[in-house]
């Protein structure tokens, strides 16, 4: 539950494998105070609840793409999102299992940070403070309060 008067900060994460999502639910679960995560496990799910967002004028604190998925990948969607002036400040970042230089490049060229997925889920906890870490200064602030 929010503290007193504050709503939830909104991270939208998006990974059509089930237990990545479950994952980065699971590590995010101590924030759960502050944040609300919105898991899809499909780019046109995700981009669908993105425009219903916008069109209530409420912007996700973060966004969390897969760089591989069918229909709409990470790459695609990243794109999308960043040719629409509501979500060209949003922080999005690529988490994937990816370390080749072009993928890097690419969350580069669209300013969006890049995180290579870990191998282990004791990992997850430092990969949640990284998720964070590209939210804004006053969210980050209220977070971790």
């Amino acid at each position: 539950m929010p503290k007193a008067g504050l709503t939830k900060h909104i991270v939208v994460y998006v990974d059509d494998d089930k237990d990545d999502l479950q994952l980065v639910t699971d590590a995010l679960l101590p924030y759960r105070d502050s944040i609300e995560v919105r898991a899809f496990d499909s780019g046109p799910d995700a981009y669908t609840f993105l425009l219903a967002l916008e069109t209530k004028g409420e912007k996700p604190c973060l966004i969390i793409l897969d760089i591989n998925m069918s229909a709409l990948s990470g790459r695609e969607l990243l794109t999308i999102l960043r040719g629409i002036p509501f979500f060209s400040d949003v922080p999005i970042i690529l988490f994937t299992t990816s370390n080749a230089e072009l993928d890097y490049s690419f969350a580069l060229r669209y300013n969006a940070g890049f995180i290579t997925k870990p191998m282990t889920y004791q990992q997850m906890d430092l990969i949640a403070e990284q998720f964070l870490s590209h939210c804004s200064h006053e969210v980050r602030e209220r977070i971790r309060k």
